[in-house]
């Protein structure tokens, strides 16, 4: 259970807070709602308590400093093993699943698709944009960056890393 303006992530609208708990009537049936406020979006989002947790629903990760993202460790390798639905599905389950480490996977994934000048199709520059924001405004809420802060901190991490592989 989410406390009053505990900040939460939820898959695909990003970081918000926890408001309350309402009860919705729902085809005569009553049902129980999360309300969470998405700031960067202005929204208020329900999402049933009974499914929160399957739809991805969460406190934001705490991250003790930014070198624990940098460490995670990721094979460039895998992303070219997998071939056309399969890399799509695989891309659209990280997006889904919502966790920073999924952002961070598919941001690179497709990072380093473009460095290594490998056209992106247009759902996969979509999925890029989302999983960028998504994880932008995850590292920023939970280390107190700003975006400009957090956004620079990822694209030097990124060339960090990605400097060992092309």
């Amino acid at each position: 259970m989410f406390k009053l303006n505990d900040r939460v992530f939820y898959p695909f609208y990003g970081v918000g807070f926890f408001i309350n708990v309402e009860e919705h009537d729902i085809q005569r049936e009553l049902q129980t709602y999360y309300k969470i406020y998405i700031p960067d979006k202005q929204l208020d989002i329900f999402v049933p308590i009974d499914n929160a947790q399957r739809l991805g629903l969460r406190r934001i990760e705490k991250i003790e400093n930014l070198d624990s993202i940098s460490n995670i460790e990721y094979n460039y390798k895998d992303h070219f093993e997998v071939l056309g639905d399969n890399k799509k599905q695989i891309f659209l389950k990280k997006l889904r699943l919502g966790t920073l480490e999924n952002h961070l996977q598919l941001t690179r994934d497709l990072q380093y698709t473009i460095w290594a000048k490998i056209n992106l199709h247009y759902e996969e520059k979509n999925l890029l944009k989302i999983a960028h924001n998504m994880f932008v405004q995850e590292i920023r809420d939970a280390v107190n960056l700003s975006e400009k802060e957090a956004i620079e901190f990822i694209e030097k991490d990124f060339k960090e890393i990605l400097k060992n592989y092309i």
